[in-house]
């Protein structure tokens, strides 16, 4: 089972997939500004830190827009994009288990400070709800952290990160934090149960994906708080570093100009 693909440049913007097996659109898939390792992700259900290669793959974008036989599975989909990788990336790739650093999401010694959700099932009935229509102007504090509407839901402006959550685990929120920090979370704060949260931080550039350099005490002579910091000072909930043995895909070829449609 094969889909029938168009490649091309993305424009630039933010990347996005839609359709596919399980989606309201079943047999067609769209993949806007997508580039190599987020295909690769996709394909292989792995993270961003599982995949080891050129430092182009994360910087290369491109739209692909494909047609899906019908009562297609979604492993049978994952198939095609394997294909669709191999034959028009020649992508060629191994596995390996390697030490890789991380973090473990705990608790500071005084304690969290977070709201438990009080009527899970009614916060799951109420939200996420959907952000303001595209053609209301968004807000932003004093500090120019965007207003968010009720619900699940984040966004950033001019690197100022707002983030809010409703009857969300540790256990999921360390699942988000490994995608924000692109590093493994795992969660040993040994709380239970479902919380209301807000974070705000600067999402400077450098701090997700380098391996030195990163303070994760809380203490910062910054004005303005980094995701470790504000983990700290505004949930009382702090990243300590790990290293541990993790599967990856070490890629050993992946053409940057892939064949033409």
């Amino acid at each position: 089972m094969r889909p029938s693909a168009a490649l091309r440049r993305g424009e630039s913007g933010r990347a996005s997939f839609s359709g596919g097996p399980g989606t309201d659109d079943p047999t067609r898939f769209q993949c806007r500004r997508c580039t190599p390792v987020g295909l690769i992700m996709h394909a292989y259900q792995v993270q961003f830190y599982q995949i080891l290669g050129p430092g182009w793959i994360s910087m290369e974008d491109f739209d692909i827009s494909a047609n899906i036989p019908p009562n297609a599975t979604a492993q049978q989909f994952r198939l095609m994009q394997e294909k669709l990788l191999s034959d028009r990336f020649k992508f060629v790739f191994h596995r390996e288990s390697r030490a890789v650093a991380g973090f473990s999401l705990v608790a500071v010694k005084t304690g969290a400070r977070l709201n438990r959700t009080k009527d899970v099932a009614g916060a799951q009935a109420d939200g996420p709800e959907s952000p303001p229509p595209l053609n209301d102007s968004p807000r932003y504090d004093k500090n120019g952290y965007p207003i968010l509407p009720a619900g699940t839901t984040m966004m950033m402006h001019n690197d100022h990160m707002r983030l809010q959550l409703v009857g969300e685990s540790m256990q999921e929120f360390a699942a988000l934090l490994s995608n924000l920090t692109s590093r493994p979370v795992s969660n040993a704060t040994d709380l239970h149960g479902k919380y209301d949260l807000s974070l705000s931080w600067v999402n400077r550039a450098g701090l997700s994906t380098s391996d030195n350099g990163i303070n994760t005490s809380g203490a910062s002579d910054e004005p303005e708080p980094t995701i470790f910091s504000a983990l700290q000072q505004q949930l009382g909930l702090k990243l300590e570093p790990t290293k541990g043995p993790l599967p990856v895909i070490v890629i050993d070829r992946l053409e940057r100009v892939p064949t033409e449609n």
